[in-house]
């Protein structure tokens, strides 16, 4: 482990309870307000997102009845029947709702909140109920965690170690001199955090992430704007939507203390080809490490940017089987194949970081990434892989590389 991030095999709740007593989690949410877990329910798709198994396994981690799971409707998480639009969506309230209860119904994620006692709320549902946290109120605090909005870049060890109040996101201490990057340049933003999530400001939220090309826990925070189609806040050809990652980060981060979770632990998604190997060269073993696999969108976009429905129809998912018979599914957002069993898991605090190690475990190099870039200046964060985990990313890319179904 190094700069904070947390690398570790997991394959049952054993091994992710280790993950949690090295963030140090449970003396971090101490007597803090029940902890939130934000999860990536963008769309449907097989893999695509963190399921009940995942979700079971965290919440089993945690104290019952203390957890609140949230998400945003998505305009992509539906089982066709309607194209939803920025334009049409409050029109379409009641179906998205509807879809949205379906998805949890299907996928098994209902009788896990109930078996864990855990409450499930929509952002979207509360700000469009017009229950929302005064925006100055949320400025305010926001303001206070980055007053000079800019971040020191440098290294504050294991995430895990150290004071409760440092490393962790919240913008306190020193400022590098230098350019001045606003915290928040998208002020509307302000004005959609849901009261019920900033009366519990001051706890503790994870973001449990999927380890997949494209996106980790900062982009997962993204998720939190409440617009079911989000491409308004990815801009022309996606320009904008690293800033739209940084600016609803960093006024969740001033909210909560936010702990990263990026999870392989069951099935890994690659777009393009993902890190591949020389097939023979085994699990683990010696090979080309991540390839020339692109990140299948072009700045880590959840959809595409010209903010279409996603999934559409929901029909079509499993493509044509590929060379070697291996399975392809298809989005409206790129081709992907599944590896499964990879029993990945990397966490920690200091979340630009996190994603930058995550990214290279999937063929990925994202340090200049805009959202990394910035982030990198906004948290004060290294938007580079600490090199004495280079080594250990490279072999979870070739563990990766021959479980994809290219090897196999």
């Amino acid at each position: 482990m190094g700069d904070g991030v947390v690398v570790a095999e997991v394959r049952d709740r054993a091994g992710l309870e280790r993950v949690l007593e090295e963030l140090r989690l449970a003396e971090v949410a101490a007597g803090q307000a029940p902890i939130v877990v934000k999860v990536p329910w963008f769309s449907p798709h097989p893999a695509n997102f963190v399921g009940a198994r995942e979700l079971d396994l965290l919440l089993s981690c945690l104290p019952a009845g203390r957890a609140v799971v949230v998400e945003a409707y998505s305009g992509a998480r539906n089982y066709g029947g309607r194209e939803i639009t920025p334009e049409n969506g409050r029109a379409n309230w009641e179906w998205i709702r509807e879809q949205d209860k379906l998805f949890r119904e299907r996928e098994g994620i209902n009788g896990v909140l109930a078996r864990h006692g855990a409450e499930y709320l929509n952002v979207t549902e509360e700000v469009w109920q017009g229950r929302v946290a005064p925006a100055e109120a949320v400025r305010r605090l926001v303001e206070k965690a980055y007053p000079a909005g800019t971040g020191a870049v440098a290294s504050v060890g294991r995430a895990a170690g150290g004071e409760v109040a440092g490393g962790m996101g919240l913008g306190a201490g020193a400022h590098a001199a230098g350019e001045m990057v606003p915290a928040v340049a998208q002020e509307e933003l302000y004005g959609v955090v849901p009261r019920a999530l900033f009366d519990l400001r001051g706890g503790v939220m994870v973001s449990f992430a999927k380890l997949k090309t494209g996106s980790w826990s900062l982009k997962n925070l993204f998720g939190l704007i409440p617009d079911p189609i989000r491409g308004r806040w990815h801009g022309e050809e996606g320009q904008l939507l690293g800033r739209s990652i940084i600016d609803i980060s960093a006024i969740y981060r001033a909210l909560f203390r936010v702990a990263g979770i990026v999870e392989g632990i069951y099935e890994v998604p690659l777009y393009g080809e993902g890190p591949l190997v020389e097939a023979g060269d085994g699990d683990g073993a010696g090979g080309d490490g991540p390839g020339a696999g692109g990140d299948g969108t072009a700045d880590g976009a959840d959809g595409t940017a010209s903010g279409g429905n996603g999934a559409g129809a929901g029909g079509g998912w499993a493509g044509a089987g590929g060379p070697g018979g291996r399975r392809r599914y298809h989005t409206d957002w790129g081709d992907y194949e599944v590896v499964p069993g990879p029993g990945i898991v990397l966490a920690g605090w200091q979340l630009v970081t996190l994603d930058v190690c995550a990214a290279r475990v999937v063929g990925s190099e994202i340090s200049e990434r805009s959202f990394a870039r910035i982030g990198e200046k906004v948290f004060g964060e290294p938007a580079c892989v600490p090199p004495e985990l280079e080594a250990t990313l490279a072999a979870l890319a070739r563990r990766i590389g021959s479980r994809h179904p290219c090897n196999r």
